[in-house]
């Protein structure tokens, strides 16, 4: 397979865009680790009766960020792993480990001391957990159901819009000349060629 690659005459171009990805990875997990621990340091915050501090909570999350991208790496192979164990280990590796990122911020605890720390709270309490991990993420889902049928119907609605506009630039339409409906419109917004 590394001999096609190399061979190809499309290589150099693949392999900036391999590199493009690995730098697009990179800046992503520094947001998600960043965001993740502001979110939760302003939710305690808020929680415990002090004011939502954008800046403050930045302050605060910004020198664990590299502990948070190890969590996030870490949680992410638990993952897979009780992925791999028949997948119903997935749902114990979740309800066991369901909060090393808030322990991170909220007790300045290293990742390993973590994901200890998430076992300890979660002894006697995996169900219950689990069940509020399912209707989270339940909630979760019907949004995006919506979200995408939201989007389907604007795309069906632009798509009926643009063959209306069409219908009428191509016909005998005293109306054909309008501004709205006139060929060099069409033209413009790529409804005709």
């Amino acid at each position: 397979i590394t001999q096609l690659l190399i061979q190809s005459p499309t290589f150099a171009t693949s392999g900036i865009a391999v590199f493009g990805a690995f730098i697009g990875f990179g800046v992503s997990m520094i947001t998600y680790a960043l965001m993740t621990g502001v979110v939760t340091k302003m939710g305690a915050d808020v929680y415990l009766g002090g004011t939502a501090d954008v800046a403050g909570a930045v302050r605060a999350v910004l020198p664990k960020t590299g502990t948070l991208i190890a969590v996030a790496i870490m949680r992410t192979i638990l993952y897979m792993l009780g992925f791999l164990a028949l997948f119903f280990g997935f749902f114990y590796v979740a309800a066991r480990w369901f909060a090393p990122e808030a322990v991170v911020v909220l007790e300045g605890k290293g990742s390993g001391d973590a994901f200890a720390r998430c076992t300890q709270l979660s002894e006697g309490r995996k169900m219950h957990i689990f069940r509020a991990l399912l209707l989270g993420y339940g909630i979760y889902f019907v949004m995006m159901i919506g979200v995408v049928a939201g989007a389907v119907s604007s795309v069906a609605s632009a798509c009926a819009s643009a063959r209306w506009v069409e219908t009428i630039a191509r016909s005998r339409s005293p109306f054909r000349h309008a501004s709205v409906a006139s060929p060099r419109w069409c033209q413009a917004c790529g409804l005709l060629p």
